[in-house]
């Protein structure tokens, strides 16, 4: 199998639309693994997670469900993955098009890096590193690719930058953005990176 696309959820709506965006790739070598960061025995939850079976999705609850942006259960779902290399979906973001999975086919290194759009904007910044870096930028070899159990908001980033420690990052700058971010929830993300100067 070539993708592991691994999503932690707070089980908002967004997890539809990401689920979509997944379920309608023409590049059909994937598994979805939805790691529940918030009780899915709700009724609420049961109605919102039976709009996305699928045959290749898998979802699980996280053992220590916490509300912190996903870091542990990312970390402890992470096992569960089979494919080659594994991606983060995060459930307030949707694969652009439908070919972004073609599109990955291109890489063949350790780790690959490449733009999302961010708020309407291209977002993909040289170097990658803390607060630098969104989940959606990248993808690794699966044996490279499990997160740290900080429970922090830049933990994608302490990820990148392990991974920067273990080889070098195929650029593909070059690409259509893969992913689009929208979340409705992060005015004040957006001031951080702004006030930062981290939206191009």
């Amino acid at each position: 199998m070539r993708y592991s696309i691994i999503t932690a959820t707070i089980l908002r709506p967004g997890l539809l639309t990401a689920c979509a965006s997944l379920d309608s790739q023409t590049n059909k070598d994937w598994e979805h693994i939805i790691t529940c960061d918030r009780p899915s025995n709700t009724p609420e939850a049961q109605e919102l997670l039976s709009k996305i079976s699928h045959p290749q999705r898998t979802i699980v609850d996280c053992s220590r469900v916490h509300n912190d942006y996903g870091s542990t259960c990312k970390h402890e779902v992470w096992e569960r993955a089979r494919g080659e290399y594994v991606y983060y979906l995060d459930d307030d973001n949707y694969l652009s098009h439908n070919g972004v999975l073609e599109d990955l086919m291109q890489v063949t290194g350790v780790w690959a890096l490449f733009p999302i759009m961010h708020y309407r904007k291209r977002f993909c910044n040289i170097p990658p590193g803390v607060d630098r870096t969104d989940t959606g930028n990248f993808l690794a070899k699966r044996e490279h690719a499990r997160f740290g159990l900080r429970e922090a908001h830049h933990s994608d980033g302490l990820l990148v930058e392990y991974l920067k420690t273990v080889a070098p990052y195929q650029d593909l700058t070059h690409i259509t953005p893969v992913l689009i971010y929208e979340a409705q929830n992060s005015a004040e993300e957006i001031k951080r990176r702004a006030a930062a100067g981290l939206l191009k």
